[in-house]
């Protein structure tokens, strides 16, 4: 495994929630996103997703930004065109 690679265990982590998921496909196109867009797109409240997304950053699955906008780490993006993402040890293709 390299510096850049995530565990299976933080994937497994990540990947356990289907709000989790749809978290996923859409930061996959590579659009940087507020909490309240996250929210709308996935069909959750906001305050059930701060909870989503703590698992995912504790995961490395995702970053945030000082303004608060939420994306993946530049260096797992395979491919934003197909949504596919390359954790090292997993490679995630999200489709919508």
């Amino acid at each position: 495994m390299n510096d850049t690679s995530i565990s299976l265990a933080n994937l497994a982590l990540g990947m356990g929630n289907e709000v989790r998921l749809q978290v996923l496909r859409e930061l996959a196109a590579g659009e940087a996103l507020m909490t309240v867009e996250l929210a709308e797109r996935g069909g959750t409240s906001a305050s059930n997703l701060f909870h989503h997304m703590k698992k995912l950053l504790d995961a490395g699955m995702v970053q945030q930004n000082r303004a608060g906008l939420y994306s993946i780490p530049p260096q797992y993006i395979a491919s934003t065109e197909e949504r596919l993402l390359d954790y090292g040890t997993c490679l995630l293709r999200l489709k919508p």
